[in-house]
């Protein structure tokens, strides 16, 4: 059940922006040392929440596959708040896309894996 305690934590640790903060519990959870996360930011002079959002959603896909339902609307939130801060970002390019992940209304028939 360490998946789904990690779970519970990641949830609570969420900002009701959507974002996490780049701190020792967020870094915990994901299972690096905070020191890692901070080296590996990679953008320095922007927001480190916006770093700490994409780490998150990134392990809900990768360890919290079976949990999706319980998880789905904070990834989302968090989702969303990475394309408005992508709009205002003076980095160059868009932001890295989830593999896999298409932004289709869940009530769309057409959406893949669904029927």
């Amino acid at each position: 059940m360490v998946v789904e305690d990690d779970l519970v934590q990641l949830i609570y640790l969420q900002r009701a922006n959507g974002t996490w903060d780049l701190n020792e519990d967020l870094a915990n959870i994901l299972g690096v040392n905070l020191e890692d996360m901070l080296t590996a930011h990679p953008a320095k002079h922007v927001d480190s929440s916006g770093w700490a959002t994409l780490l998150a959603v990134v392990w809900l896909h990768t360890h919290g596959k079976d949990w999706e339902t319980e998880w789905e609307l904070l990834e989302r939130k968090a989702v969303a708040w990475i394309h408005i801060q992508a709009g205002k970002s003076p980095l160059p390019g868009p932001f890295p896309t989830l593999p896999g992940r298409q932004h289709i209304p869940r009530h769309c028939p057409s959406r893949p894996g669904r029927g």
